[in-house]
């Protein structure tokens, strides 16, 4: 119902429960005609566990200063600006870096190095690399690569260690015959 019929069905009623009643419906029709509500999504599953309501309200403040920086270009804009980033970004690090060491605290063997992972391998595979190659030259590939690397090893090993490491072989070879 338009807004003008609205007002002109509230102007002929008496009873103040009844205008209360449509003002409020015609005030809800006018809103959502020109500003529907919308359902609002949080971008992952949760919040982080870092993400408090000091670091929201610092990126606030941030997100304020932009506006003021882009609208006006001031160099003092600017400054505090970067301040209030550098300051975001070290709440937030000194937040993690509180989260990850109480959960190395609590986790065992395991958890500590899946924790670990999580940490410093940021680029996994997701999948095994696409061979182009046939299986005969794969295997040639890798009996080149393999007898290149034991050549310049042998070029590097001098005689007298050679004869070393060939008693020592003999030795533990005779050894694991008893």
């Amino acid at each position: 119902m338009p807004l003008g019929s609205s007002l002109s069905v509230c102007m002929q009623q008496s009873d103040p429960d009844t205008l209360v009643t449509l003002y409020s419906q015609s005030i809800i029709d006018v809103m959502d005609k020109h500003c529907p509500s919308r359902t609002i999504t949080l971008k992952g599953n949760s919040l982080k566990p870092w993400y408090s309501d000091e670091v929201h309200e610092a990126r606030r403040i941030r997100h304020r200063l932009q506006r003021q920086y882009s609208m006006a270009q001031f160099e003092i804009h600017r400054q505090l600006l970067k301040e209030k980033s550098i300051s975001v970004a070290r709440s937030i690090d000194r937040k993690k870096a509180h989260i990850y060491k109480q959960k190395f605290v609590e986790a065992d063997t395991k958890d500590n190095f899946s924790l670990l992972n999580t940490l410093i391998c940021t680029d996994k595979p997701k999948s095994l690399p696409v061979i182009v190659k046939g299986n005969e030259e794969l295997a040639r590939s890798f009996v080149n690569y393999f007898q290149d690397k034991l050549s310049r090893i042998l070029s590097f090993i001098t005689p007298s260690f050679v004869l070393v490491i060939s008693k020592l072989c003999i030795s533990s070879c005779s050894q694991l015959r008893l």
